[in-house]
């Protein structure tokens, strides 16, 4: 079984209650919104990982054992394999989590689209807004190599008027460099305790044990991309770009 393919004229046709989650190759975010009927597009340049993931669970593998004979896989996934696969409780947590999910969404997965883009290069192609999504979540992105910018560039572009972007991550300053770029479109940020709530992603039973900042950006009446375009033109947005502040 392999994930839907498509591309951005695939995510016109599935609106209304469009969902976009971005780097979203491990999959729980996508597998539980689907489960819950709703429609979703994945945007990550890996969907390889994703077909391996979709095919353990189909199979009753241990998730992510795949990582076990490819060292490539292993090194982008470094986190979940040190974190999560070297440590039992974790280990069996995580599987348990994806097995319960993939038992509610594996006669959903029509619902579920696939489109193998870089965020970056998404949004160089859209460049119009096309008002598709209600909501867009970018949970977990790397501190250190995963586009920032971009996203709020992409969301600007998908998201319909007073859609939300929803960030979520370990570290502070992730959701403290949201926040400075989406200035007023901010709506709510903060931290998070783990209580009951259901976990977002693998990286979040990695990293989430104690909880996650968060941050929701809304695309108040339509005027995110406007206002994304006038902090790219500016001289400060410049300079932190050439200094390397700004991903």
């Amino acid at each position: 079984m392999e994930i839907p393919k498509g591309n951005f004229e695939t995510l016109k046709r599935m609106t209304p209650g469009l969902q976009v989650n971005l780097g979203d190759a491990t999959l729980l975010s996508s597998l539980r919104a689907v489960s819950q009927g709703r429609r979703v597009a994945i945007i990550d340049n890996n969907r390889r990982s994703a077909d391996k993931i979709i095919h353990e669970l189909e199979h009753g593998i241990p998730v992510f054992s795949f990582l076990s004979t490819s060292d490539a896989e292993r090194k982008v996934y470094a986190s979940i394999d040190a974190k999560v696969l070297q440590d039992p409780d974790r280990a069996k947590l995580m599987r348990e989590v994806y097995v319960g999910v993939w038992e509610e969404a594996k006669n959903k997965l029509g619902l579920l689209t696939f489109v193998e883009s870089d965020i970056k290069d998404a949004g160089t192609y859209l460049r119009d807004p096309l008002f598709l999504a209600d909501q867009v979540t970018y949970y977990y992105p790397s501190p250190v190599f995963d586009p920032q910018f971009p996203v709020l560039e992409l969301a600007g572009l998908v998201l319909k008027p007073n859609g939300t972007l929803t960030v979520v991550s370990e570290n502070h300053e992730v959701i403290s460099n949201f926040n400075d770029l989406a200035g007023p479109f901010v709506t709510w940020s903060g931290f998070e305790i783990r209580g009951q709530d259901e976990y977002l992603s693998a990286y979040d039973i990695a990293w989430g044990e104690d909880g996650h900042y968060r941050t929701v950006v809304q695309n108040t009446d339509g005027r995110l991309a406007e206002y994304i375009a006038a902090v790219k033109s500016g001289l400060a947005f410049r300079v932190m770009s050439f200094l390397g502040i700004v991903r």
